[in-house]
């Protein structure tokens, strides 16, 4: 009798810890750049200091979501995004917002336990309509995400590069940065970037701050294989590597290095 109602009980843990994961969605949010971001849903704010801002436990329904890139020295947060997302139970919601057209791209996949499983986490305050935990990169309990994807490579220190002679004045790339941003779309950024720094030097710090400008990956790796002749410093080039946060990304500005 004793077994039958062991059996039992762990067969009603069981389905109710099932019944949990199917009712359980995850919203995870990034900026096309790899900047830390912030985001306010449902008028709750939320900022972990981290570049990829994960929300677990959320009810299904709609959301009001405003995603905002942190800014340096205490300056209030840019606002880049603004509009409402229907969370479907049982689902992981992955969102790239695009800084330069303010757009969210998002992709879904069910919620797997082994891969978004929490462990640890710390509690959100409560808000109305959200539930659950928001928690930073880093020992979060979120299972083995693919590095390339989730993880938030730390910046190098560029400015201990030191300074290599005959490149840009800060002047210039401060120009270049307005005639660059003006435009909407990365191809023509990429076509005005191309256009003024032709006959150009450019030091690995430098390029850097430019990668900043461009949204996808595919551009930035375009653009570093144009420009990588035109560097002062290559040897500093594998620092920029962080730039880039899929694996076949990587790895492909890998390859262009060595060749």
């Amino acid at each position: 009798m004793k077994k039958l109602f062991l059996i039992t009980l762990g067969a009603l843990v069981s389905l109710t810890l099932q019944a949990q994961q199917v009712s359980r969605s995850m919203l995870k949010l990034r900026l096309s750049d790899g900047a830390p971001l912030s985001v306010t849903i449902n008028g709750q704010f939320i900022d972990r200091n981290t570049s990829i801002l994960r929300l677990d436990g959320l009810e299904a329904g709609q959301h009001k979501v405003e995603v905002y890139k942190n800014r340096p020295n205490k300056r209030r947060p840019k606002r880049i995004f603004t509009g409402t997302i229907r969370l479907e139970p049982g689902t992981v919601y992955v969102g790239l917002v695009d800084i330069g057209s303010q757009r969210l791209r998002i992709k879904t996949r069910p919620y797997d336990p082994a891969r978004d499983g929490i462990e640890a986490s710390q509690p959100a305050p409560a808000a109305s309509g959200v539930t659950g935990s928001a928690t930073a990169e880093g020992g979060d309990g979120f299972g083995a995400f693919p590095s390339g994807r989730d993880a938030a490579p730390a910046k190098p220190d560029f400015a201990a590069n030191p300074v290599p002679a005959g490149i840009l004045p800060a002047t210039r790339i401060a120009t270049l940065e307005k005639q660059v941003m003006a435009k909407t779309t990365d191809g023509d950024r990429l076509t005005v970037l191309k256009a003024n720094l032709m006959n150009a030097k450019l030091s690995v710090a430098q390029l850097d701050g430019i990668l900043g400008w461009l949204s996808f990956e595919s551009t930035r790796l375009e653009f570093t294989d144009w420009v990588r002749s035109r560097t002062a410093d290559p040897a500093n080039l594998p620092q920029l590597e962080y730039r880039f946060a899929l694996d076949e990304n990587k790895e492909a500005f890998r390859k262009q290095l060595a060749n």
